[in-house]
């Protein structure tokens, strides 16, 4: 611990002399002193970046699937907005999401997120439903979410967008516990060039290697470059992005494997829009890959994994049809996705887990309004086929779905506005593997009624259901190992479950929305939210892996958030989410979520350019039930308390380059060299590595015309 510390402080020391005598302009020198008038016009600058009260109300389009103020919306929606974004140092765009109340964000490996909301989060967890530009993300395979290659970093972010709860009635399957969407930036929203990079050390304090304790530091870093340019007129223009992000693995021990390129992640993307009038295309192409190693040395040895996505996505919107009551907007989405796993250092075991994985997705959507506007009308369809080419057995499992969606908002109220919202998703779902076919029908209505009390106060009643398919790999499910029976398949045929039934949830939940005082603001909800057969691994002498639905679980819980916003002074914000979770019969299975949940932070400008940010996240022990491979293929249960954590990451920052540059530095899970190495582990499993921290130096750079709206 001490050596731990000591190295630590020593490199704080150099970067943060580096830090402060680097001078905010590259035109001014130590000897300068500026005038009060550059002085005062600095200091300006410096509180308009924090200053984040607006002359309009915040809209979101998560809560309906069209824009509306934030106090009209039927639902809990966050939003986390630019500004933020800009402020804080986040390897991976999972990061942002602790800035919204009732969000777990734990990290189980280099770069490998599980991410859940409203008590559910489960291993790999695939209840949260999570989309790039309503553009779903999620391995079709296994259902999780791929943090690791999402092609987005942060500085490609315009806002992100938290619906807490339900969402199936709009977007489908995985929605369960709510739905997060990443909006990237347009390229005739930010014409210009921005960037970022930045490198230090990772840590892990305490390892027992050999009989000596030492600290392991290894490199680390990442960063991002993009730029925007346009036509004179202004309607045609691209974009191109690109970022890169080291991921060190948590485990201390000496690899016995090694991802071939080492522990990294890249992507590429580039995207092009087309606006002139009411009319708009917008085209995305991306490519992201990933190596990186997975430490589950409880278990098994470490493996290599490699994992790549190339996705071609294309978006177009026809506003104001027929005299201006209706808009139409479509999206069609090309994915191809491969995972694969194995000792590439041995060059043995390599497994391919979902080779040659094909998406496709598309959607329609029209909205129309009536009588002034006080009634909204959204109808839309849903259609998606993916195909596994070369899975389990070299077996080809596919998934056809088709859905239809209708939502109406009416106002029955003008002041105080009142408005009700009903919606309702019919989808049927197609799983098939050669002569085996396993179909779903799925229904699912929401309603809510909110009232909204001159933009300044609103309270909302919601009731919502949603529904999670099964994964293919949780559906078709190996057959058992041959013992010499004649009537026992192949161990690599793929047995269809056909008593495997989606989960499904019903929520009800009363918040409140409001301005208290013209710099602070209060959202909160109580809700109750029951979720039955959901899916698990079960104990089985006969099957490797099995997966059945074991259980139903009851989830209540209250959230609250307070933010405080002025000029001059920043931002400070804090949230708390009281979350019990048990199963309805009664039982104790269902602990993998912390009682308490709960963050704050603070965005902060100074004189001379230089700029403060810091955020805590903390969160009560666990006491998990999960299951992990002991001994090859069979499954045992291991119970393991999770120690009680906290996740404190802090941000100094001093303009530079007449202010379209920022020399920053950065501590990331900053309480880590001071805190044991068994009380840093943030998953249910003892299999899964602490988590170390980080120090980064890096530099900003930003010289953008911001025409967003």
């Amino acid at each position: 611990m001490v050596r731990a510390s000591a190295r630590y402080g020593a490199f704080v020391l150099v970067v943060g002399a580096a830090l402060a005598l680097t001078p905010p302009a590259a035109a001014q020198t130590d000897a300068e002193v500026p005038s009060p008038e550059a002085a005062a016009a600095a200091d300006a600058d410096s509180a308009a970046l924090f200053d984040f009260l607006e002359s309009e109300v915040e809209t979101v389009e998560l809560a309906s699937k069209r824009s509306q103020s934030v106090y009209d919306a039927p639902a809990d929606v966050t939003l986390i907005r630019r500004e933020y974004i800009e402020s804080v140092q986040a390897a991976n765009v999972a990061e942002l999401l602790r800035r919204a109340p009732g969000v777990l964000v734990l990290d189980t490996t280099g770069g490998s997120y599980n991410v859940g909301l409203r008590g559910i989060n489960r291993l790999a967890n695939n209840y949260t439903l999570v989309m790039i530009d309503g553009r779903k993300v999620a391995s079709f395979t296994l259902g999780y979410i791929p943090w690791s290659v999402l092609p987005v970093a942060p500085g490609d972010l315009e806002r992100v967008e938290v619906l807490h709860g339900p969402g199936s009635t709009l977007y489908g399957a995985d929605a369960v516990s709510g739905v997060v969407n990443f909006v990237t930036k347009r390229p005739l929203d930010y014409r210009g060039t921005e960037g970022q990079i930045a490198a230090g050390s990772f840590i892990v304090p305490d390892i027992d290697q050999d009989g000596e304790d030492f600290t392991r530091l290894t490199n680390s870093g990442g960063g991002y470059a993009a730029h925007s340019f346009a036509n004179e007129a202004g309607n045609l223009g691209a974009r191109l992005s690109a970022g890169f992000n080291l991921m060190p693995d948590w485990d201390g021990n000496p690899p016995t494997s090694a991802p071939e390129h080492g522990d990294f992640q890249y992507h590429v993307s580039l995207t092009g829009e087309y606006r002139e009038g009411d009319t708009s295309v917008l085209l995305t192409l991306t490519h992201a890959l990933a190596e990186r190693e997975l430490s589950f040395t409880a278990a098994a040895d470490p493996l290599s994994y490699f994992t790549s996505e190339q996705v071609a996505t294309v978006t177009a919107e026809q506003q104001n049809l027929a005299d201006g009551l209706g808009n139409l907007k479509g999206r069609f989405t090309v994915r191809r996705e491969e995972t694969s796993a194995g000792n590439f250092r041995e060059g043995r075991g390599i497994a391919r887990l979902s080779p040659n994985t094909l998406y496709l997705q598309g959607s329609l959507q029209s909205d129309w309004n009536f009588w002034g506007g006080r009634n909204n009308l959204t109808v839309g369809v849903d259609a998606e086929y993916n195909q596994i080419d070369g899975f389990q057995g070299g077996l080809s499992p596919s998934a056809a779905y088709v859905a239809a969606v209708a939502q109406n908002e009416l106002v029955i109220l003008e002041q105080p506005r009142l408005l009700a919202s009903v919606g309702v998703r019919s989808e049927r779902v197609a799983f098939s593997e050669g002569d085996d076919e396993v179909i779903y029908r799925n229904f699912n209505p929401r309603g809510a009624l909110v009232l909204n009390i001159d933009d300044r106060h609103a309270i909302r009643a919601v009731s919502a259901t949603a529904f999670r398919t099964p994964s293919p790999f949780e559906l078709f499910n190996i057959a058992p190992q041959d013992d010499g029976d004649p009537n026992i398949p192949d161990p690599n045929t793929l047995l269809p479950n056909l008593a495997l039934t989606p989960s499904r949830s019903l929520t009800f939940e009363l918040g409140y929305r409001g301005r208290l005082l013209d710099e602070l603001t209060l959202n909160s909800t109580v809700f109750y939210q029951r979720v039955n057969d959901f899916i698990d691994i079960s104990r089985s002498l006969n099957f490797p892996v099995k997966y059945e639905n074991l259980f139903d679980a009851d989830v209540v819980g209250a959230s609250a958030e307070l933010t405080y916003s002025a000029p001059n002074i920043g931002t400070i914000w804090g949230h708390y989410t009281y979350t019990r979770s048990e199963n309805a019969d009664g039982g104790a299975r269902l602990r993998d979520w912390p009682t308490h949940n709960g963050g704050f932070g603070a965005q902060i400008p100074l004189d001379r350019g230089f700029r403060v940010s810091g955020q805590a996240s903390i969160w009560s022990g666990i006491s998990p039930e999960v299951i992990s491979v002991v001994g090859g293929s069979s499954l045992g249960r291991l119970d393991d308390d999770v120690p009680a954590q906290a996740m404190v990451n802090l941000r100094v920052g001093r303009a530079m380059f007449d202010g379209k540059g920022e020399l920053f530095l950065a501590f990331q899970n900053a309480l880590s060299p001071f805190r044991e190495r068994d009380n840093l582990r943030q998953y249910v499993s003892d299999t899964v590595e602490p988590i170390g921290g980080q120090v980064l130096l890096g530099l900003q750079f930003r010289e953008v015309t911001d025409d967003q709206k």
